[in-house]
């Protein structure tokens, strides 16, 4: 996979992130294709976690209220023993929760390089009011499911992921987790069809306010730590 192919596998933010062959020092190779357009989302680059801090809440069906989150961090993908960093970027991350319709959409933005910023969307959808979500982009990409754990509903503080890529080039698999002051971390795992691990995916993120969102939404590559 070329280091552009590995931007939507880092995206598998909260939510998510194609064939990868990693070299001496950098991957290389090529999957034409996968994941197009990812994030994350349970929000985008990938970050999805739960519900809560960093967010605003409107009026939702049912009673219930939907939210947005927003979260600002790094994301880190690493050689198959973490000793060599292929890629490293920064991450935007916005969560649109909607808990009366068991859904969740997650964009997440990424100061790609000098002179871009990379986009990704991926979607959650509840399976059976339970704590498990299906999950894909709207390339269909990839689907599999985020199984949240602990926590009230909608205010997960830990998840699993098993996600297979459409194309047969491999799995994704990881965990995360959100410390009390609602910012998260995730490792995940990319192993390819034949059961080889590539790469690491390691990523933290801080819950921000929307207004702060913008602001660094609007700021050109590549944004600070």
């Amino acid at each position: 996979m070329s280091r552009h192919d590995l931007r939507p596998i880092a995206a598998l933010i909260g939510s998510l992130s194609a064939t990868v062959a990693c070299g001496s020092s950098e991957p290389a190779g090529g999957a034409g294709g996968v994941l197009a357009t990812s994030t994350s989302t349970a929000g985008q680059g990938g970050s999805a976690g739960s519900g809560g801090a960093g967010g605003s809440a409107s009026g939702g069906a049912g009673g219930e209220a939907e939210f947005d989150e927003y979260y600002y961090g790094t994301v880190n993908v690493l050689s198959p023993d973490e000793g060599t960093v292929y890629q490293s970027n920064h991450t935007l991350i916005r969560r649109h929760v909607q808990p009366a319709l068991g859904l969740v959409d997650e964009e997440v933005a990424w100061d790609d390089d000098p002179t871009e910023i990379s986009h990704f969307v991926t979607h959650l959808v509840q399976v059976d009011e339970t704590s498990t979500f299906q999950v894909t982009d709207e390339a269909m990409s990839y689907t599999g499911t985020i199984a949240y754990g602990a926590g009230l509903p909608f205010h997960w503080t830990d998840w699993t992921y098993d996600i297979v890529f459409s194309d047969g080039s491999g799995t994704l698999t990881g965990v995360a987790a959100k410390d009390g002051a609602g910012a998260f971390d995730t490792d995940k795992q990319f192993v390819d069809e034949n059961a080889v691990l590539q790469v690491n995916i390691v990523e933290h993120a801080d819950p921000i306010t929307a207004a702060s969102y913008a602001e660094r939404l609007a700021l050109p590559p590549p944004w600070s730590d």
